[in-house]
Parts: C-alpha cells; sequence; structure tokens
C-alpha cells in the first residue's frame, strides 16, 4: 500500500509539472527549489455529475487560503486521503494559475461506477426468492439504487455479509451469496451508465435445533427447564421424543420429581404421563434458534432454580454446536445449596410500621429464598399489592426499597430491606398528547388524578383504565410519563393516548323470525352535539366530546322494517359523571297477508345513569323510564295455545340497574370483569284498581301491561399467560320475567328467546334475544317446534360459557382473536317449570375480527350436544355455523 501512494505521489507530481507547462508558461513552479503558496481559489472537477464538490474538498483536507509548500507533503498527502476513501478510479490535482506566492489548485477526480438496479433471485435449480422475501432483503441492505449508491468492493462483501446475517436469522446459517456486478445498458436504467447487480442466494439446508442435555438438575422438572430455553433454540426430533420414553423405561431419568410419580402412579403410567408432556412441550414448540437469545433463556433457567431456594445455582458448562445440520447443546448446572428465609428486618421506615410491611410482603420465616417472590413483593406485582405501591400510593414517588443479605447461617438467610422514603410528592402540571380528534377535557374528567393531589401510581394505572373503557382510544398504546421536580416536590404527568377509528357503519343481513333482514346502521361514538352547528366542525363529522349517537334502520320489504335512534352524553353538564341518554325506535310488522299476526310497535325514553365512588368507582348506576306502545292484530300469546291478542297494549316501566366493569379493554378483555343486575318494572295496575281478572277479555287484561323482570349477568377473563395474549372467559346469566297478578300471568311481551347467534336485528315486541351457539336461533325457546317463528318467548332462562380466547393480532386497525367455547343454556316458559340442570351442551370454535368501520365481527361453529323438545331428534341440524356482529354482554 505505501509502495502504492509513493507512486501516485510521484505520478501527481510530474502530472502537476506537465500540467503547469500547458496551462502557463508563464506561471512556472520551480520544483527543484521548494517554495510556499497560498491557495487562492480550490475547485473541484469530475465527469460525473452526481460528485458533491464539498465534500472533495473536505476530503483531501486542502481549503482556500490554506498555505502549502510546492513541492512537498500537503499535495501528496491530500491524494493519499482521497484514495483511501476507496471511491475513486482517478484522483490529480494541479494549478491553473500562480500570482507572486499564490496558487489556484484544481481537484480532478474520477469515481467508481454508481448502482443503478439490483434483483434477487434463487441458483440455478432453485425456486426464486418471493417478492415478500425480497422487500425485507432490501430493507435488510439499505440499498437505495438509482445512482445513490457507490459499487465499491466493499460494497460488495457488505451485501454478502447483510444477507447471510439475515438468513441466519431464519436458521439458515449456510447460505451462499453471489453477486453478479453488470453494466446496466437497458433502457430503462435507472441510472445511465450505471451498475446492475443480479443477486442470486442459495440458503441451503435450514439448521434446525438438535437433542438438548441438562446435567446436573434434580431440583426442577426438564420440561420446565426446556420450556426456558425454547424461545432461542429448543426443537426436537421425534426420535428424541421416543427416546425420552426409552429412558424412562430403562431406568435412565433421574429426578426426584420422575422418581416419585413412578412410585406414586406406577411404572407404565408414568411413562405415557412423560411421553404425553414430551410430545405437547416438544412438537408444538418454536423451531428457531436464535443465538442472541440464549444467554437470556439461561438467564431464565437460572430463575426457576432462585425459585426454589438455590441463590448460587449457575451454568459451569455450555456446548452449543453444529452436527449433521443441526444444532445440539449440552449444559451443566451446579445448583448449589438450597436456602431459607429466616429474620426479614426494616431500616428506614417512617411512614408505616415494620409489622404493616411484613403483612404487604407476605413472606414467613422458613420459607424457601425466593427472590423473584421477594423482589414481585417489594416492586410492582401484578396484584397492586406490594411494598412500593403501598408508598407510591401515598405520595412517596422517590421511594427505593434495598433488600440485603446481612447474615447466612448455614442453610438461612436473613434480609435487611433499607428504605429510602423521600418526600411526598405532589402532581403539579397533567399533560395530554395523541388526542388529535378528542378534546383535552374528555381525558381530562375520566382521570382519577389531579392537580395538587398526592401522587398516587394507583389512581394513574386506574385513570387508563376508564380511559381505554371509553372506546375511543387504543389501549394498547397508552402510556403515563410522570416527571419529577425533585427541587419543588411535584411531578408532571404526561398521558398519552393513540386515537382508535370508533366510528362505525353496519351493513348486514341477519336471520330472524324465519325471514333474512338487512340492516344498515350508523353509530358515532365520539360525537359532538355542540358542534353540530359549526360549518368548520363537519370533518365529515362533528366528533370530540366523547358522545355516543346511533341511528340504524332494518327491513325485511314490506314484511319488517325498524327505525331506530338513540344519543347518549356520557357527561351531562360536563362537570359531574352523570349520563343522559334519549331513544327512539319505531317497528312494523306485517304477516296478515299469510293469515298470521300484524303488530306496530313504538319506544321512546331516557336514561340517566351515575358512576360511584362506593364501593369503588368501577361501580355505576342507571335509571330509565321507558313508553311503549304495541298495536296488534291476532298476536299469539302462549306456546300450545291458539288464544290470539288483537288491540293496543301499552307499557309505561321503570329500569334500575347497577353494574360494574373493572375491564382493561373494551375488544379483547384479558383481565377483571363485568357485573350488572337489574329489575324492569310497571306498576300493578289491575291490583291497584281492584278489577277481576279471571273473566276479563284479552284486551282487558293486556291493555296496560303489568310485569317485573330481573336479570342478572357476569363476566371474568383471566389471563392464562403472561403477555395476556391467551385468556379464559367465564360467564354466566339469568332472567325471569314474573306477574303481579295470576288471573293475568306471564306478559305476551318482554319475553326471552333463547338460541342461535344472538343477533338482535329481529326486535318487535321487546323480546330479548339470548346467544347459545351450537342450536338454531330460538330452537331453545318455548313453542319452537322447527321454525323460529313459532317459538313465543320464555319467562326464565339461563346460561352458561366458557371461552378460551387468543389474540392474533394486537393491531388496534384489525384487531383478530380466536376462540373455543362450551355452552350450556335452557328457557322455560314459566318459573315454575324452571329446572337449573336441565341444559343444553355445545361446544364449538370461532374468530373475531375487529374492523374500525364496522365494529365486532365474527363467525363460530357449534355443536349442539342435547335434543330440542317438540323437533325430531334425526333431523335436528347438531352442527351450526353462526354469525356475529357486535360484542355481546
Amino acid at each position: 500500500m505505501k509502495r502504492k501512494i509513493v507512486f501516485y505521489s510521484i505520478v501527481s507530481t510530474i502530472w502537476m509539472a506537465c500540467i503547469t507547462n500547458m496551462h502557463s508558461q508563464v506561471d512556472v513552479v520551480d520544483y527543484t527549489t521548494p517554495d510556499n503558496y497560498i491557495i487562492r481559489k480550490l475547485s473541484v472537477e469530475s465527469p460525473s455529475e452526481m460528485i458533491s464538490k464539498p465534500t472533495v474538498m473536505i476530503l483531501s483536507g486542502l481549503s482556500e487560503g490554506q498555505k502549502i509548500k510546492i513541492p512537498g507533503d500537503d499535495i501528496s498527502q491530500a491524494i493519499k486521503r482521497l484514495w483511501e476513501e476507496k471511491v475513486f478510479t482517478n484522483v490529480r490535482i494541479y494549478h491553473t494559475a500562480i500570482e507572486k506566492n499564490f496558487i489556484d489548485l484544481v481537484i480532478y477526480v474520477e469515481e467508481m461506477p454508481r448502482l443503478s438496479r439490483f434483483s434477487f433471485k434463487g441458483v440455478k435449480g432453485e425456486p426464486d426468492i418471493k417478492k415478500s422475501e425480497a422487500d425485507d432483503l432490501a430493507e435488510h441492505l439499505q440499498l437505495r439504487g438509482r445512482g445513490l449508491d457507490i459499487v465499491t468492493e466493499y460494497l460488495l462483501k457488505n451485501i454478502e455479509y447483510k444477507i447471510k446475517d439475515f438468513y441466519a436469522d431464519k436458521n439458515f446459517f449456510d447460505a451462499e451469496v453471489y453477486i453478479e456486478n453488470l453494466p446496466d445498458t437497458s433502457k430503462d436504467a435507472a441510472y445511465p451508465g450505471g451498475r446492475l447487480l443480479r443477486i442470486s442466494v442459495d440458503k441451503n439446508e435450514k439448521v434446525r435445533v438438535g437433542r438438548i442435555t441438562v446435567e446436573g438438575n434434580d431440583s426442577v422438572r426438564l420440561t420446565k427447564i426446556r420450556k426456558a430455553l425454547k424461545e432461542s433454540m429448543y426443537e426436537r426430533s421425534r426420535f428424541d421424543i421416543f427416546q425420552d420414553v426409552v429412558d424412562l423405561f430403562k431406568g435412565k431419568r433421574k429426578g426426584k420429581e420422575v422418581d416419585s410419580m413412578i412410585l406414586a402412579e406406577g411404572f407404565y403410567e408414568s411413562a405415557f404421563e412423560y411421553f404425553r408432556n414430551a410430545i405437547r412441550v416438544n412438537i408444538f414448540t418454536s423451531s428457531k434458534y436464535n443465538k442472541n437469545n440464549v444467554a437470556q433463556s439461561k438467564a431464565a433457567v437460572i430463575d426457576l432454580f432462585n425459585a426454589k431456594g438455590y441463590r448460587d445455582a449457575r451454568f459451569v458448562k455450555d456446548s452449543i454446536y453444529l452436527k449433521e445440520g443441526a444444532i445440539y447443546a449440552d449444559f451443566k448446572i451446579d445448583q448449589g445449596n438450597k436456602y431459607y428465609f429466616r429474620n426479614i428486618s426494616w431500616v428506614g421506615n417512617k411512614r408505616y410500621r415494620a409489622g404493616t410491611l411484613d403483612t404487604v410482603l407476605g413472606i414467613k420465616k422458613g420459607e424457601v429464598y425466593n427472590l423473584e417472590k421477594l423482589n414481585n413483593a417489594l416492586h410492582f406485582s401484578q396484584s397492586g399489592l406490594d411494598v412500593t405501591s403501598l408508598y407510591q400510593d401515598n405520595g412517596y414517588l422517590f421511594f427505593n426499597a434495598d433488600p440485603v443479605e446481612v447474615k447466612v447461617v448455614g442453610d438461612s438467610i436473613d434480609l435487611e430491606i433499607r428504605i429510602y422514603e423521600g418526600k411526598q410528592a405532589r402532581v403539579g402540571r397533567i399533560n395530554i398528547y395523541g388526542n388529535t380528534k378528542t378534546n383535552d377535557y374528555v381525558v381530562l374528567r375520566e382521570l382519577r388524578i389531579h392537580p395538587g393531589d398526592l401522587f398516587n401510581r394507583s389512581a394513574i394505572i386506574r385513570s387508563q383504565q376508564a380511559l381505554s373503557q371509553l372506546g375511543i382510544f387504543d389501549a394498547q398504546n397508552m402510556d403515563v410519563k410522570p416527571r419529577p421536580n425533585p427541587i419543588d416536590g411535584t411531578v408532571d404527568l404526561d398521558f398519552y393516548v393513540a386515537e382508535a377509528p370508533s366510528d362505525q357503519i353496519q351493513l348486514s343481513g341477519g336471520w330472524g323470525a324465519g325471514q333474512l333482514v338487512g340492516t344498515l346502521g350508523l353509530t358515532f361514538n365520539n360525537f359532538s352535539l355542540r358542534n353540530i352547528f359549526k360549518k368548520n366542525a363537519w370533518t365529515p363529522l362533528p366528533s370530540g366530546d366523547g358522545q355516543k349517537l346511533s341511528i340504524n334502520v332494518q327491513s325485511n320489504g314490506k314484511f319488517y322494517q325498524n327505525y331506530s335512534f338513540n344519543f347518549t352524553e356520557p357527561w351531562l353538564g360536563g362537570k359531574k359523571p352523570i349520563s343522559f341518554g334519549l331513544f327512539f325506535s319505531h317497528s312494523i310488522i306485517d304477516y296478515s297477508s299469510s293469515g298470521s299476526y300484524k303488530l306496530n310497535s313504538t319506544n321512546v325514553g331516557i336514561t340517566v345513569g351515575k358512576q360511584l365512588k362506593w364501593p369503588d368507582d368501577f361501580f355505576g348506576v342507571s335509571f330509565t323510564l321507558a313508553y311503549q306502545r304495541f298495536d296488534v292484530n291476532q298476536y299469539p300469546l302462549f306456546a300450545g295455545s291458539s288464544e290470539r291478542f288483537t288491540g293496543v297494549s301499552n307499557n309505561i316501566a321503570f329500569t334500575a340497574q347497577i353494574q360494574r366493569n373493572s375491564t382493561n379493554d373494551w375488544i379483547f378483555p384479558s383481565s377483571g370483569s363485568m357485573f350488572s343486575a337489574s329489575v324492569e318494572a310497571t306498576l300493578p295496575y289491575s291490583l291497584m284498581t281492584g278489577q277481576n281478572m279471571k273473566s276479563a277479555t284479552v284486551q282487558e287484561k293486556y291493555n296496560w301491561m303489568e310485569y317485573h323482570k330481573w336479570k342478572v349477568k357476569g363476566q371474568w377473563f383471566i389471563p392464562l399467560t403472561k403477555n395476556e395474549k391467551f385468556v379464559l372467559m367465564a360467564r354466566g346469566e339469568m332472567g325471569f320475567l314474573g306477574y303481579y297478578n295470576p288471573d293475568i300471568g306471564v306478559t305476551p311481551f318482554k319475553r326471552f328467546f333463547l338460541g342461535g347467534d344472538g343477533l338482535t336485528g329481529f326486535n318487535i315486541d321487546g323480546r330479548e334475544i339470548i346467544a347459545c351457539r351450537g342450536y338454531q336461533n330460538s330452537s331453545l325457546t318455548p313453542g319452537f317446534n322447527g321454525n323460529a317463528a313459532s317459538a313465543v318467548g320464555g319467562g326464565v332462562y339461563t346460561k352458561y360459557t366458557l371461552e378460551f380466547r387468543y389474540l392474533i393480532s394486537p393491531n388496534p386497525q384489525s384487531k383478530i382473536f380466536a376462540l373455543a367455547f362450551m355452552e350450556a343454556g335452557n328457557s322455560w316458559a314459566d318459573v315454575r317449570d324452571f329446572q337449573p340442570f336441565k341444559l343444553n351442551r355445545s361446544v364449538g370454535v370461532g374468530v373475531r375480527i375487529f374492523l374500525p368501520m364496522f365494529g365486532l365481527l365474527g363467525v363460530d361453529y357449534g355443536w349442539g350436544f342435547d335434543p330440542i323438545p317438540g323437533v325430531d331428534e334425526s333431523k335436528r341440524q347438531k352442527g351450526v355455523f353462526h354469525f356475529m356482529i357486535g360484542q355481546q354482554f
């Protein structure tokens, strides 16, 4: 390299002398006598239009006004620096003019060819690289083309390295890369005169993880260790699985848990149990090997030993090697001794007594020394019952607890937990970010913490939960960042929210009462009534005040029509959490042309609700006063009866409801619960007037409806994995429709219809439609004889559901989750017929997808096990598809 630079220096010096004679016969440099010059003018010349002339000047180290010596090292060093960039094929420096001791210099460079285009393909005999994979490769390489990249040897080597690294992450450790560097002579060249790189990739065989062995363990079940390692390197062949079973039969399996299982359950039962676990853990585990996660997974294994009291556990050997196209791993663990907690003392605590802290910590003397349990009890346990939460919920933002081992006696450890309480911090400013559509006050009114309050971690978490339940923000992208100010003892809170598309268009078809019903609905969950007359607010609708407006139209042509309107203001007056709602609906159904009934229904009412603070602020109450009018002709009354009702029925009903909602998300809740209990009642008109209803006509009995209706519903969400993607949902509900006067009995309206998908699109007589999958619509309802139109409704119903849900996509634009369910339910005409254990059972699977414009959509397939009264079992449809629209509770 030095010889090359000396050569370039000599050539440049000779060339400069020649150029000097060519440009000027007057301005001659005497190269036999060195002299000092000042660069008066410095310029750059190049045949390339892409060259950055200022950059070339900077790279050369020369600048105008600089004093240089000619001949000397200044020019040769400038040429050397430019060559070292390895992007030029020719470098020259010459002068164009000399005046006294001033000199004008020109730097002439010719750069290496630039990249015009590049492409990917498989090697001969291999399939071409898919477009999606090629796009990922291009993003990984960050090549720009179009003359923006210079094709150097370094670039080509870097491409090869990055491609191999790309495929190594996908377990192709033997990938080979071939690059053809060709002139781009095509007419559509992105950069005329540039280079075309044809990149061929031979991925070869994917390298998988072979057998993993762990030596020195007799305390932690082997499957747990392998599960901890699985994220980085775990996948075993079927031969290895069977080999485990063979080893068990041969007595090679060591470990107290396995041995005790053999003694307790028998040799063959143990083999079967281990075989089943091996299949579950090994076959259904990811097969990718990720070298970057090995250290993390080893730390997870050590945590398993620490949780059992082996605080000194460590890996003494870890050999990971490639063999026969697979990654093998041999580990050896030194468990060390098992330890136990002995005495735990507190130092520095002034706000709370040691006894109170001991209760919150929840660790007793003699317990296994579990560092994970200790850390969770001190800092941020999922339940919120930890020492840090105790302090931070009372303003001690700067609190810190440091557990220190002060004495080790045999297998017992004494701990001293050193506490720094600090000063209580009060909330300064509260800032809201990300609410591009929703007004600030809508967010602020939901917060459980305000400026001037003591810092309270639980109140902040509860505030986030309240915001997520609004349904207008993306719960996955919420965040709170405290900004403490130690000088004045305050803390500013920055709440970050992300607007979620909340307005919905419902265009659907549903099957009800033996008819196909079309629905067109508009729901605006963040409406602004006060801006309705402001022209600039229509973007496309006035929004930002958190109000809800719903308009719905349903029709089956001339047989059925329904029009409904609903408006809710969640904060009446804007100062207190008192909600106010208005609703109106009108329905028309006409089957008179086929000899059946005709019914017109009008419903109007108001609702007032309030959020409670006791027992906690998850509770709320609501009260509804509604008037409903039914104008009917030949309406069927009871199952198995030919009695019909013609006339007008009026209903004035008052409903009181108490509910509690502590779920953490309104689309895919992974924790919390929902509970509601309600009673809807009319006045007992017949008892108030003393009229004898035994001899009364049907018109007299039902002119003013009288009933009382009770409903209870509960729903619980339990996360089954730490990432809360796998969730168990349990639900139970019950309804009862009662009467005051036995001579009138159960009202023919407001009844329960059980079975099917639960779509409420065909609601004509105040009925409640309850889903029970695996059975046809209304098939578990009194009066059903194979046709949903024949059902007349029940006075009592009960239903129970278990669902296992798995979140596939958390994207708020298209949240998707799958589910498997078990369901059971039934309904009866009267409470005297109620049999709580006579339920129709079903199982099935389904999927849900949330689309912002349409809401929650889904499809389920359910299989019903039990016969339906009045339906021939041989003709009963046992497997049923159900289409779901909206969230059901």
